[in-house]
């Protein structure tokens, strides 16, 4: 996955690139054509704030962050496609990515509607579900959210929603990541009821119509117990009177700042609120459900759901007043009873309800009102609407300077204005730019074709779908990852790319994180730089001499516990410091920083180093003795042609499963066994050669310099060929035998002649 360009690497970014390097140089030095390529996911609101704090525009913030990476890229010794390489933020890429919304557009699968949002009062812009915290804080501001209704811009992502869930079976993901999408989709089997709907207090009123949803899985056992739950979106909704509307308005502002149930009960609120709207009941004339806005929907589809768990979970009954009051004044007649409770087979029998299917998956709200984003390709237009921006005007930019803010207000700014491409009026572009997640959506196909100007990429570049191998964190298992295979599955429907069931990666990596250790100051809770802290002793905050409050976190800048990777380069070497990544934990697991421990990667390089100085001291290839020498025997010979078979064996079959600690311990172990071998051995030269050639992809500086010296002249890394079953089997006629010779054999056998037998 590339990186985002904050303007220097750390250990995570280190150990990501580490493992993606050593698996492309194991493929390409296996013969395999390897494309590795590098790029910037450069767009975002992160680098837009930090520009805008420093007086900067944005494109020379990021442009600088990048230069500045590539080199701690090249630094680590990675061997990227730096001919592939690529940014967000450059038109040449931005111009395709405007392409693709026009592509969605035309397809039909792009809406501008209403929506109620969630509003970062901070950062002055619209965030995801995802990036709100429990407690109703912006995940990056941490201020609070607000619920605003603006116009946004859609991708429907849920047209795709039963083909995100069927495919994942046939993707070699981690179950926990496919696991994770299944629940973000929640897909879901049920029964649909089409009900009339009018207020309660008004019951000859014309009735409105509300589909409901009923999952298999509800069930109702409780008296009173069932309610017809919806999101605050529902178009239902707009049907409340304004008293009604309002009173629903302000619980909502406050159920979004209390948006677990524990802190639904630590604040006495009712889990929803009552519309005062009642449906009648499928089956029995009499019965009434009440309609509720329900907490547990603010974040859930906002198609009306027939839910009667969380209803009861709730206790909506005891907590809406309102509702109360009119459940108690209808519990004794009919409209309450046994009758009203699920029963999905009365109701598919009784000829009111079908077989459906719904989802907890919403569309994809892709309006961001920054200016740091790729601009949405529409201009709107008084008497024609939103018309898209033709192809031949692509890209369409902003003005990004250093005073570009967030706090100003773009859509009625002169720069918005411009004439209708369809009937040459007046309009404007809109203003809100995509969310960075599109751009990063499709890079995968761009990466293969990154220098077309005439399209996303040549149809012939479907040859090298899908991806083999890609590699980054498990916290992007549901959005990234999951929008990432909406679009691939969109541009194969659509014709772009030939790509089976439109999945565009076929094998997945999640690798763990890498822990640094935080300080926090014990009286705020802030985390402190570590220039903030005395460590010499107990940590102590330096300001107040106070115990400062420790933790191992992800690293971060925020939580100044990152750890730039060229300090550590510089004291322990590159190579030592990719072993250390590789080695200390499975890539799939955490990896709790220690510096300390990269000392023995050190040990273990310094004893190549000390067998090639052998092996070269030992004399020139034609001074190498051609037999065993007479302290090691036949068996000797044989121990070490076993151990180099055993570790070409082991390192090839770990490097296909991501076993890369097995893999090094592999060759450590080969190094013990050749460091008691004499060094002026034919063989002993051999067995050095292999352990290179094994090692390389893992160690690539040092290797490349010990396989110069033991050739006697510089070679290239093409030249250090992934050793072959052969290769490693060079002494294959030496086998140890268990051999019983019988004092019953022939005496004219004779000695001798037995062993020739043999």
């Amino acid at each position: 996955m590339f990186p985002y360009p904050s303007g220097s690497l750390h250990m995570g970014h280190a150990r990501v690139c580490s493992l993606s390097d050593v698996l492309a140089r194991f493929h390409r030095r296996s013969g395999r054509k390897v494309e590795h390529p590098i790029g910037w996911d450069a767009f975002g609101l992160p680098a837009e704030n930090a520009a805008i704090e420093r007086g900067l525009a944005p494109t020379a913030w990021t442009q600088s962050n990048i230069a500045h990476m590539r080199t701690q890229l090249a630094a680590l010794g990675a061997a990227f496609d730096w001919h592939r390489e690529l940014s967000t933020s450059d038109p040449a890429y931005f111009r395709w990515t405007q392409h693709l919304f026009l592509r969605l557009w035309r397809a039909g699968l792009v809406e501008r509607r209403e929506a109620l949002v969630n509003w970062d009062p901070v950062d002055g812009t619209v965030l995801a579900n995802e990036q709100v915290s429990p407690d109703g804080r912006a995940e990056r501001s941490g201020a609070r959210v607000e619920l605003r209704r603006l116009a946004q811009w859609f991708f429907k992502i849920t047209h795709y929603a039963e083909d995100l869930v069927g495919d994942l079976d046939a993707l070699d993901w981690p179950d926990s990541v496919k696991q994770q999408q299944l629940n973000w989709i929640g897909l879901q089997h049920g029964v649909a009821l089409d009900l009339a709907v009018a207020p309660h207090c008004e019951p000859a009123a014309a009735p409105a119509r509300v589909e409901v949803f009923v999952p298999d899985a509800a069930t109702s056992t409780e008296r009173h117990g069932l309610c017809i739950a919806v999101g605050p979106e529902h178009p239902i909704l707009a049907s409340l009177s304004a008293s009604r509307a309002a009173r629903v308005a302000e619980w909502l502002q406050q159920a979004m700042r209390t948006t677990s149930h524990a802190a639904h009960d630590a604040a006495g609120m009712p889990p929803g609120v009552w519309t005062g709207l009642v449906a009648r009941h499928p089956l029995d004339s009499s019965a009434r459900l009440p309609v509720v806005v329900m907490a547990d929907m603010l974040r859930e589809p906002s198609d009306g759901t027939m839910d009667a768990a969380k209803a009861l979970a709730r206790g909506i009954a005891g907590a809406d007043s309102e509702l109360a009051a009119w459940i108690a004044e209808n519990a004794g007649s009919d409209g309450l009873a046994a009758s009203v409770r699920i029963n999905t087979d009365a109701w598919l029998d009784g000829g009111v309800a079908r077989r459906a299917s719904s989802h907890r998956l919403r569309d994809w709200l892709v309006s961001r009102q920054r200016s740091w984003g790729t601009p949405i390709p529409i201009v709107h237009c008084d008497s024609c609407g939103p018309v898209p921006v033709p192809e031949d005007q692509l890209p369409v930019t902003h003005t990004w300077t250093a005073s570009s803010t967030h706090k100003a207000a773009p859509g009625d700014s002169d720069a918005a204005a411009c004439a209708c491409p369809k009937c040459n009026g007046a309009a404007r572009r809109e203003t809100d730019t995509m969310d960075t997640f599109v751009d990063s959506s499709w890079y995968w196909l761009r990466y293969l074709d990154p220098h077309n100007t005439s399209a996303m990429a040549s149809p012939s570049c479907s040859a090298q779908l899908p991806t083999d191998v890609y590699i980054g964190g498990i916290e992007h298992a549901i959005m990234h990852l999951l929008y990432a295979r909406f679009i691939a599955k969109f541009l194969a429907a659509d014709g772009v790319v030939a790509l089976e069931r439109g999945e565009p990666f076929a094998r997945l990596l999640a690798q763990g994180m890498v822990l640094g250790t935080a300080y926090r100051c014990p009286d705020t809770g802030k985390y402190l730089a570590p220039t903030d802290v005395d460590t010499s002793g107990e940590p102590r905050v330096v300001a107040t001499g106070k115990r400062a409050i420790v933790s191992v976190e992800k690293m971060s800048k925020s939580k100044h516990n990152g750890v730039d990777p060229m300090p550590v380069f510089e004291r322990h070497g590159v190579d030592a410091t990719r072993l250390y990544l590789l080695y200390r934990a499975a890539p799939q697991d955490e990896l709790v920083w220690d510096s300390a421990a990269i000392v023995g990667m050190e040990r273990f390089l310094a004893r190549v180093r000390t067998l090639v100085d052998g092996v070269c001291a030992a004399g020139s290839g034609s001074r190498i003795a051609s037999s065993p020498p007479a302290e090691s025997g036949t068996a000797g010979s044989a121990t070490l042609a076993k151990a180099m078979a055993d570790a070409r064996e082991q390192v090839t079959a770990a490097m296909t499963r991501f076993g890369f600690p097995v893999a090094v311990a592999s060759l450590i172990k080969l190094s013990h066994a050749l460091a008691e071998w004499p060094p002026h051995h034919a063989q002993t030269r051999r067995a050095v050669d292999l352990l290179l050639r094994l090692l390389h992809p893992f160690a690539p500086v040092v290797t490349l310099e010990l396989a110069g010296r033991l050739a006697g002249a510089p070679v290239t890394a093409e030249q250090l060929a992934w050793p072959s079953a052969a290769d490693a089997a060079f002494e294959a006629a030496v086998q140890i035998c268990v051999v019983q010779v019988r004092d019953a054999l022939p005496v004219e056998y004779g000695r001798e002649a037995c062993f020739a037998f043999l």
